[in-house]
């Protein structure tokens, strides 16, 4: 593509962003952000409905106090239900209760704010040297001449034998002082912050399909049949996103023992260094509430497939299924018949009469036919 076909591109493409909630939260007031970023923390990312109405609330009062141009007559329900409108925020029911939570759009824009009121930096050693080990393992991996890879291993493995030697003679460098183990620590949790995000954007397309599946089932008058197959086809595309290949991966991740074991292990020994002291409490419970925190949103898309699946396996024993089922045959029959007869310029093959008794149409007004 041209320069100006990639212009013309990028173009639409922020057009479409203009008209998403996360731009729109860009002109939100400065106290809506403030409050959003308050609430929902790492630790707790979503609120009981009426515990987050009796947080706006003094809040509210708060703002008035200070002179803020505020509506009178709005409460912290009402700002509450046009967040939602807006889809700054998400209002899921969870454990027979309603929460309130940040949109995906919402949690991506406030991680992206983060960055310029936020006083930490990226540019630090932890960083740095995750950036190598990441170039370095891609680089390995990818390379498709085993014996460089070889040469790789074995020069890594006569590395880490020195640094034995060294430990064992004391001369080893010292570990990371606190500071430093900090800022590491920090980076993981920045790390799995985009998680979330990711999961959100993941639920919600499995929520639209839900809703899809079910509006086609009630209203539409297309074939039964193909509304599944475009369900199904859906389903193939929400999982070759990004978000999607995040949820595989990471469900790989969840089902691996081996890798469950060494991950707890190593947040446990985590727990116990001297620096982790030095860590917020936020943060020291967002590292050890890390793996049951994904694992519980690994779960709701688990229990939104389940009802996907019980959707379509309740439309599956349906009349209407069978009947669409039963007019597909028999098209086929029909259509088989035609192949098979034999060719002639004086005869016309006969084709055998659909029997559609069993069902149940009445006219063929009833039957709709779509070429797929």
């Amino acid at each position: 593509m041209s320069f100006t076909e990639n212009a013309v591109a990028r173009w639409a493409e922020l057009q479409r962003l203009q008209a998403s909630p996360g731009w729109k939260l860009t002109n939100a007031n400065p106290w809506v952000l403030a409050l959003f970023r308050e609430a929902f923390t790492r630790t707790r990312p979503r609120i009981p409905l009426d515990e987050f109405h009796s947080l706006t609330d003094s809040f509210l009062q708060q703002l008035r106090l200070n002179g803020q141009s505020l509506r009178e007559d709005w409460t912290g329900k009402n700002y509450a239900d046009d967040w939602v409108a807006r889809r700054f925020l998400a209002r899921p029911r969870a454990d027979g209760r309603f929460v309130y939570e940040l949109t995906e759009p919402a949690v991506r824009f406030l991680s992206y704010l983060d960055g310029f009121t936020g006083d930490t930096t990226s540019l630090n050693s932890s960083r740095l040297n995750t950036l190598l080990s990441s170039v370095e393992t891609l680089a390995h991996e990818s390379n498709p001449d085993p014996e460089a890879r070889i040469a790789v291993l074995e020069e890594e493995i006569a590395r880490r034998e020195d640094l034995i030697r060294s430990l064992r003679a004391g001369d080893a460098p010292p570990p990371l002082d606190d500071d430093t183990a900090v800022e590491a620590a920090r980076d993981i949790l920045d790390l799995a912050a985009a998680l979330p995000a990711d999961f959100k954007r993941m639920r919600d397309g499995l929520e639209k399909m839900l809703h899809t599946l079910r509006q086609e089932m009630v209203e539409s008058q297309a074939s039964k049949g193909l509304t599944m197959g475009e369900i199904l086809e859906a389903d193939k595309r929400l999982r070759s996103t990004s978000e999607g290949r995040t949820y595989e991966g990471f469900t790989a991740f969840l089902n691996d023992a081996d890798q469950q074991g060494r991950f707890r292990h190593a947040i446990a020994q985590v727990m116990e260094r001297d620096f982790a002291d030095a860590m917020t409490p936020g943060d020291r419970q967002a590292l050890y509430r890390m793996i049951s925190d994904m694992r519980e949103q690994a779960a709701e898309i688990q229990r939104i497939y389940g009802r996907l699946s019980e959707s379509m396996h309740t439309y599956v024993q349906s009349d209407e299924y069978r009947e669409s089922v039963q007019l597909r045959q028999l098209i086929r029959t029909a259509e088989t018949a035609i192949h098979k007869a034999p060719r002639s310029k004086r005869r016309t093959a006969a084709v055998p009469a659909p029997q559609l008794y069993g069902a149940a149409f009445e006219s063929l007004g009833m039957v709709h036919l779509f070429n797929p």
